[in-house]
């Protein structure tokens, strides 16, 4: 991912997390913090990233509390652009002119 977003300037990427994913690809260590190389590209690419739009609407598989977790374990000057202010810029949101 990282090669990507140093080369492109326009790739936008969702984060999902999910059990089944590989681990050593997971944002999530097993105590809940996020992993240091996680933690490194978003801060590198802040406005790069968001949350899996929809990872609110699959409680089944337990991304709903990946997802919490990862929020939680967020650094605080990282977790409003992911959470919220990277979507509302990317798609628009609240744009009155489209």
């Amino acid at each position: 991912m990282r090669s990507l977003l140093e080369v492109h300037p326009n790739p936008f990427l969702s984060i999902k997390l999910d059990a089944r994913s590989l681990q050593r690809t997971l944002p999530l260590a097993l105590d809940r913090s996020i992993q240091p190389e996680w933690v490194a590209l978003l801060r590198d690419f802040p406005d790069r990233f968001v949350i899996g739009n929809d990872q609110f609407c699959d409680e089944e598989t337990g991304r709903l509390d990946g997802s919490w977790q990862f929020v939680d374990a967020l650094p605080p000057d990282i977790a409003p652009l992911v959470t919220n202010a990277n979507a509302k810029r990317i798609y628009h949101l609240g744009d009155k002119t489209r």
